[in-house]
């Protein structure tokens, strides 16, 4: 499956000409997982800013609706009660570029549980997510919509191993 993504990613997209100051308002929609043993949704709305700080590298924070459920779960040995809403940071680099399309890729740390030991790999204590995106401009160049495939891999701390993730985002250009 990572590898498809890879694939498809550097297939079908390339990057928008972004420069250095570039801010963007990302919303989050819907998603797939594929270790969906139940305690997973696949809407997750959300907001974000993205700011392109140097040529190719951008951060980006924001605040989204985690895809836990409304029930426990078994974290670590403990029944848990997710929180419903994640914040988010996140670095990515963008790696080709044309008018119409973008590429990066990226880390992303979240807050998912409070007081729950995710054994991220970088991060202990949040969860991690690995991720590469990419997007295409709606409708032409110089339009400042894009909509987005983001495809993630994460360790996931309800079941063993790794979790997969593709999702739907669409961006905004606000400068």
């Amino acid at each position: 499956m990572k590898i498809f993504l890879l694939v498809l990613a550097l297939f079908v997209s390339g990057t928008l000409h972004a420069k250095e100051g570039d801010l963007t308002l990302v919303v989050k929609t819907v998603g797939w997982h594929s270790k969906n043993n139940g305690t997973s949704n696949n809407v997750n709305p959300g907001l974000a800013l993205k700011y392109e700080f140097v040529d190719r590298w951008s951060v980006t924070a924001g605040v989204y609706r985690n895809s836990y459920e409304d029930r426990p779960v078994r974290i670590n040995g403990v029944m848990q009660t997710p929180e419903l809403w994640s914040g988010s940071l996140g670095v990515a680099y963008t790696f080709w570029r044309n008018p119409l399309y973008e590429t990066s890729v990226g880390y992303i740390v979240a807050n998912n549980f409070y007081n729950v030991n995710h054994s991220g790999i970088i991060m202990p204590n949040v969860k991690e997510f690995y991720v590469l995106s990419g997007c295409r401009k709606l409708i032409e160049a110089d339009s400042r919509w894009r909509a987005c495939v983001n495809g993630s891999t994460y360790k996931n701390p309800t079941t063993v191993g790794f979790g997969n993730y593709v999702g739907l985002t669409f961006g905004y250009q606000l400068n």
